[in-house]
């Protein structure tokens, strides 16, 4: 999804800093990584019950952080709720950015987008998770709409956001994928959506798009007689049997 390589890390934002800081003070518990571990702020909506104990065991092996975009900053507009009934997988087009590389940037000057504004959208490239080899990190909650797939159309209002990291070694691109994949299956079970609900990018047609972006391209196949030039195939059907392993 971000074609600008980030060759130097951005000065880390305040935010950033603080959750930095709670997290050496205040280490989160696996429930609290999902369901937001600041109290619901005034006009937000509360998010459903933690997860059961097996869901919260899977998800304390992935090292994910929480990074989340501050209320109403960069795209993250804490009343615009869902429930989601997808997942959507993306790559981040950054070959070498990391998933806290990924956390400055949305955290520090966000990611603007120049048409989603054209559809009563935020203005802004928001989504959920980004996952690289060694950890992930959390910028929006499930339960909150993000902009990542389809200008406000079902990718965008009804799917949870996964970004995953791309790499030119080969061991690092297939342990992104594989923390990817745990993520989803984790996601999957604790919002009860079936492993044919989680998705490529290219699944939602858009505007700019007829076939849809071709993205997760870590996970599509070239196929110059496909609509788009792109399709689905041996990669994207070993991804979901790998969440199936996992669920």
């Amino acid at each position: 999804m971000i074609s600008a390589v980030m060759k130097d890390l951005p000065q880390i934002s305040f935010h950033f800093a603080m959750r930095q800081l709670l997290r050496l003070f205040c280490p989160l518990t696996a429930a609290l990584i999902m369901a937001g571990c600041t109290a619901t702020q005034p006009g937000t909506s509360t998010t459903p019950s933690a997860p059961s104990a097996v869901v919260d065991s899977r998800l304390q092996t992935l090292n994910i952080h929480q990074a989340l975009l501050p209320a109403n900053v960069h795209g993250r507009l804490v009343n615009r709720t869902m429930h989601p009934q997808y997942i959507t997988i993306h790559s981040t087009e950054n070959r070498g950015g990391t998933a806290e590389a990924h956390a400055h940037l949305l955290l520090g000057s966000g990611k603007k987008s120049k048409n989603n504004p054209r559809f009563g959208r935020s203005g802004w490239v928001a989504w959920h998770f980004t996952v690289d080899d060694r950890e992930g990190y959390e910028h929006l909650l499930p339960t909150e709409q993000g902009d990542h797939a389809d200008y406000g159309g079902p990718g965008d209002t009804e799917s949870i956001g996964i970004e995953i990291c791309e790499f030119r070694d080969a061991g690092r691109q297939a342990a992104a994928i594989d923390r990817a994949a745990r993520l989803a299956a984790v996601l999957a079970d604790r919002y009860g959506i079936p492993t044919s609900n989680i998705v490529p990018h290219k699944h939602w047609p858009r505007w700019d798009f007829k076939y849809g972006k071709p993205c997760p391209r870590i996970l599509l196949e070239r196929d110059r007689h496909a609509p788009g030039g792109w399709r689905t195939g041996a990669k994207w059907d070993a991804f979901l049997r790998m969440v199936d392993r996992y669920r």
